[in-house]
């Protein structure tokens, strides 16, 4: 090696030691190598706002294109940037409270605590850019002028700074301290229990700050660290540890904060964004980690990993346990008895034989509706797929509806499927029975289907932090009982509005008009999670559907394998149940919207109607096969019409779903859920084919697909981007579903 290369090593290697004693890469190191419960939530939030996590619910739009009032704009964005700004200082306190005792130099300049996050921001400010990134690329590819991008982006940017600018005053404001003095001492004692001080001096880290060389003081000014050998460990203590209970203030602020928002709930101007809901959540978890790192410092994983489990067990006794209710019904009576010789009573031969006899009543009704001495009997299937599947099936009853001059929908019987596909048919259903299908719903008039388009995942989110986490402040009156405020209520709430409240109170309001063949037969099939049966909410007995009786095997509990909703619970008042809970029932998604707690015994809990029959083709089958001699004589045939949101099956088959012994651990659970889609199309085509040995009448299967292979994958959520709105509409408008229309056509006689 020569001199000079010699002499350029040395420099780098200066350089090189000079950057690691820099006060911001030792903290960002620190953290690397200690933190990793802080950078959790860090990774957590890049993995959200990127579309690394959570992509498929459709929780990264929550961040890159929030709603607030039903607007994106600027004043959305700053509403989520005040709530990173808040989670930015609970970051910075809770980094404070753990390594501020490690370099003790901070004790010697004005403001340690505004120091120290100063030098503690590499983190939040790559997030921060990255985060402007993401909201750039999703407006851009939206279509949004430069000039738009950048205002809201900017105002992402405003609220962060107000947000921190505010939070540093308070801690430095002296018309704070004068507050706290008059309020006393008890009040800074209370608080100091939330966040412990430490005792004893020994713990400072005198030689560390040998490591630290530089720090930043501002964004353009680079500092000395000053040495603090000669201070007193006591003063240096005393000075580092003067912030503590202004930590635990902010976290009971941001306690009172997440509990006052649930107390007004109904306040839509309160109502902020659901990515802001989220921040807020991890702001509330970042500062309980720091809490009880102040106290029990190594201990705190274990610390918390017992507490959850505490909390668990605790969540699952009677006192502390979290219901969540099908508004309408009732809970304080005795429940229904749940059990097989209960549901027997509900499907014996002479149940089944009624029912049967009043399918065959409304089925005559029918035809006599359409005119014709025999007409095409039409199921439609609506598949779920939460607002996308919404959107997919309004749209295309809109196109049906209008290219067939409402013939499609006079053919129209029943009406199976599961989720959002249902709400969707549902809202057109209720449209078309008040007769605005031209003026409102026509092909080229969009407000039906921009109000059903509006999202419903902001409100979920506001009440999984403001009501759902702790004990709900607000409750409502509805059909003489009282209910908490939940998620579910925040759902109804919200599609209620969407939809400008056009839907009747009660499902059984409906009772008369599908009994008379007015408007198609709607069944709506949640799932009962306990074991897999269905739970049938229909206005038209269906005894017939909860039972497969054969010759072969007498396990009653595998052949009941359905309930008859209103008449298991007639007496909790199942002709009470709201419209909006009968629809939220069969499109219960985990996590999303609670599982619903049903008034029997043992507890009855569903789930999304898509976790048996996505579409609900095979309860449409049953419905054909109870009456398939009256189907042979009275009608030309039967015509399935599906309309599909869900990915298309494809004709590849997937590689191995083992590569490595980590892959072996998660991939038989994961692959079954995976190929979830698969096993529902497996199982429909094997109904099909038993289907040949009993069908006397042509049968036809009309798939709709929204999406085709090559076609980008839209989100499983409440909350669409603008984007996605328009290719569902364009995709029902296009020439390719055009040819599968003439089918339609072609089978109607048109």
């Amino acid at each position: 090696m020569t001199e000079s290369q010699r002499k350029i090593w040395l420099q780098v290697k200066l350089y090189a030691l000079a950057l690691a004693r820099f006060f911001p890469i030792q903290l960002l190191a620190h953290h690397l190598k200690r933190s990793w419960l802080f950078l959790a939530f860090w990774v957590l939030l890049f993995g959200m706002a990127s579309g690394s996590f959570f992509k498929t619910l459709g929780i990264p739009y929550l961040f890159s294109t929030p709603e607030y009032l039903e607007k994106v704009n600027p004043l959305s964005y700053f509403i989520v940037g005040v709530v990173l700004g808040l989670f930015t200082m609970a970051f910075h306190i809770s980094s404070y409270i753990f390594y501020s005792h490690r370099f003790p130099f901070l004790a010697t300049l004005s403001r340690p605590l505004y120091r120290f996050s100063f030098n503690n921001s590499i983190i939040p400010v790559a997030f921060f850019f990255f985060y402007a990134y993401q909201i750039f690329q999703e407006l851009n590819a939206d279509g949004m002028h430069w000039p738009w991008i950048l205002a809201n982006i900017g105002g992402m940017f405003g609220g962060v700074v107000t947000s921190l600018t505010v939070s540093f005053s308070w801690f430095f404001s002296t018309i704070r301290s004068r507050v706290f003095e008059k309020i006393g001492e008890r009040l800074d004692k209370t608080l100091r229990l939330v966040i412990v001080e430490e005792k004893s001096a020994d713990k400072l880290d005198l030689e560390g700050h040998h490591r630290v060389v530089t720090y930043l003081k501002n964004f353009h000014s680079v500092r000395w660290a000053r040495d603090t050998s000669h201070y007193a460990k006591s003063d240096l203590l005393q000075i580092l540890q003067q912030h503590h209970s202004n930590a635990a203030l902010f976290l009971l602020i941001v306690t009172v904060v997440m509990l006052s928002l649930g107390y007004f709930a109904d306040q839509p101007i309160l109502m902020i964004p659901a990515g802001a809901s989220i921040v807020l959540l991890l702001t509330f978890y970042l500062m309980i980690v720091g809490a009880i790192y102040s106290r029990f410092k190594s201990w705190t994983f274990g610390i918390l990993m017992g507490g959850v489990l505490i909390i668990n067990y605790l969540s699952g006794t009677p006192y502390f346990q979290k219901d969540h209710y099908a508004f309408g019904l009732e809970y304080e009576t005795d429940p229904a008895v749940y059990t097989i010789s209960e549901l027997e009573k509900l499907c014996g031969p002479q149940e089944m034989e009624r029912d049967k006899a009043l399918l065959i009543s409304t089925l005559e009704k029918w035809k006599a509706k359409t005119g014709e001495s025999k007409p095409k009997l039409i199921l439609l299937n609506s598949s779920g797929g939460g607002l996308r599947s919404s959107l997919w099936s309004f749209s295309m009853l809109q196109r049906l509806d209008s290219e067939t001059n409402g013939k499609f929908w006079d053919n129209c019987f029943l009406i199976t499927g599961s989720s959002g596909g249902m709400v969707g048919t549902a809202y057109f259903r209720e449209l078309e029975h008040r007769g605005v299908s031209a003026s409102a719903i026509g092909e080229f008039d969009k407000q039906a289907y921009v109000n059903l388009g509006k999202d419903i995942l902001n409100p979920i989110g506001f009440s999984l932090i403001s009501n759902d986490l702790f004990w709900s402040l607000k409750k409502f009156q509805d059909a003489g009982s009282t209910y908490n405020y939940d998620r579910g209520w925040a759902f109804e709430r919200q599609l209620d509005a969407n939809t400008n409240h056009v839907f009747p109170t009660r499902w059984s309001k409906y009772e008369g008009l599908e009994r008379s063949a007015q408007i198609p037969w709607m069944i709506l099939s949640p799932t009962v999670i306990n074991e897999g049966r269905r739970l049938m909410i229909s206005n038209i007995g269906v005894s017939y559907l909860m039972r497969n009786t054969n010759e072969f095997s007498d396990v009653t509990s595998l052949e009941i394998d359905g309930v008859d909703f209103f008449r298991f619970f007639k007496n909790q008042r199942s002709d009470s149940l709201r419209t909006t809970s009968a629809l939220r029932l069969s499109a219960t998604f985990p996590y999303i919207t609670p599982l619903a707690s049903m008034p029997s015994e043992p507890r009855m809990e569903v789930i999304d109607a898509g976790a048996r029959d996505n579409n609900g083709f095979e309860l449409s089958l049953r419905v054909i096969y109870q009456c398939r001699d009256w189907i042979e004589e009275n009608t030309s045939g039967v015509v399935f019409v599906q309309l599909m949101a869900n990915e298309p099956p494809s004709d590849e088959i997937a590689g191995s779903p083992y590569q490595s012994r980590f892959d072996a651990l998660i991939k038989p659970i994961g692959g079954v859920v995976n190929s979830f889609a698969n096993l529902q199309g497996f199982s429909a085509s094997e109904h099909l084919s038993f289907a040949s040995s009993w069908v006397d009448f042509p049968m036809e299967i009309i798939s709709f697909q929204l999406m085709t292979e090559n076609e980008t994958d839209i989100a499983l959520s409440w909350h669409l981007t603008e984007r996605e709105k328009e290719f569902i509409f364009n995709s029902a408008q296009s020439e390719r579903i055009g040819k599968t229309i003439d089918e339609v056509n072609y089978l109607l006689g048109l």
